[in-house]
């Protein structure tokens, strides 16, 4: 069976020692754990506002290229808000919306904002990027574990 040791060999550093520089140590033992504990927290923290946020759904009637965005309840209905749209898909242009596409926006601070789609894609990137992170760091402390072990084994049999 392949110890952690192995695994990280053969996978991080082509059948090199993992932790033969300082860099490889440091990067595997304490950025990749820390960097996926950060992403972990502040993904979740972020599908948790989107999750408890009820944003409105507003239908456009227009949108120009200054950002501008008017919004209506109903399809075809009379305008309702005009928000700040967000240029977020087009390399920071505005406008190109279809007449009645709906669209979500935040009445309180007059911005078009992303619906529920980025929170189901939230709920996919943030656990597989914490976890790109964490599985690296976690056979690399695994490892260091198992050498360490091993040192005192031979020291305490005499060796």
């Amino acid at each position: 069976m392949a110890t952690a040791e192995d695994i990280l060999n053969k996978g991080f550093s082509n059948g090199q020692p993992w932790d033969r520089t300082w860099w490889r140590r440091l990067a595997l033992l304490w950025v990749c754990p820390i960097g996926a504990l950060v992403i972990g927290v502040s993904g979740a923290f972020l599908v948790r506002d989107r999750l408890a946020a009820d944003y409105p759904v507003g239908y456009v009637v227009s949108n120009d290229a200054d950002c501008t965005l008017v919004v209506a309840a109903t399809p075809g209905g009379p305008p309702v808000e005009t928000v700040e749209q967000n240029s977020g898909g087009r390399l920071g242009t505005c406008g190109g919306l279809d007449l009645d596409q709906e669209v979500f926006y935040d009445p309180g601070r007059g911005i078009q904002v992303f619906g529920d789609d980025d929170t189901e894609v939230g709920f996919v990137v943030f656990p597989v990027m914490a976890l790109m992170g964490a599985v690296p760091g976690a056979l690399a402390w695994t490892a260091t574990v198992q050498k360490r072990r091993a040192r005192r084994r031979l020291v305490a049999n005499g060796g």
